[in-house]
Parts: structure tokens; C-alpha cells; sequence
């Protein structure tokens, strides 16, 4: 799971996290966009959820041009609580009920 400030104008995914994305492709990932109380023009912000790209990673990623492998997309504000509750319920889908075993 991707947390981003929704504040931060910024068109690329930091190169370390992009980075780790690539590495661990097997694994489904979330992008959660917060702060988006704070945005005055919301479609700004929706670029991301079909463009991630970057200017960091160039030379190592030269052909990629953003991340499109988020499996999910959520607005959110941790202040007011919008859209916390749809990634809580996301989260419990994803989740699968275990005995927990302590292997100490």
C-alpha cells in the first residue's frame, strides 16, 4: 500500500517506493491518496489513478512511464474521515481469517 499527501503537486512516484513496486510486482498494491480535505480542484488529483510517472528513475526505468498495476485507488482524508471507511472494508476483503501461530 502507496500512502501519498494529496498536497504535494507532484506528477511521479518517489523513485525508492517505484523502485520497490518493481521488485515486488507479485504482490497487489493500493494506492491511498490523504489529505484530499485540503485539495480545492479534486480532478488534479486524479491523475494518478492512470499515471504515476517520474523523473528521478529515468535512466534506470527509461522505457516505464508510470505504475498502472495499482489493483485499487482510494480519496482520502485521515482529518475529516472520508474514504477511510472504504479502505478499512477493502482491507477486510483482502484479509484472510487465521488461526494465529506463534512460531517463538
Amino acid at each position: 500500500m502507496v500512502v501519498h499527501d494529496a498536497t504535494i503537486c507532484t506528477d511521479y512516484i518517489l523513485h525508492r517506493v517505484l523502485h520497490m513496486l518493481h521488485r515486488h510486482r507479485q504482490i497487489p498494491s493500493t494506492l491511498v491518496l490523504n489529505k484530499v480535505d485540503l485539495v480545492k480542484q479534486r480532478d488534479l488529483i486524479q491523475k494518478p489513478t492512470y499515471k504515476c510517472s517520474w523523473g528521478e528513475t529515468k535512466a534506470l526505468f527509461a522505457n516505464i512511464k508510470g505504475w498502472s498495476n495499482f489493483q485499487a485507488v482510494f480519496f482520502v482524508s485521515a482529518l475529516t474521515g472520508e474514504g477511510i471507511e472504504n479502505v478499512r472494508n477493502y482491507l477486510c476483503e483482502l484479509s484472510l481469517q487465521k488461526v494465529f501461530l506463534n512460531t517463538c
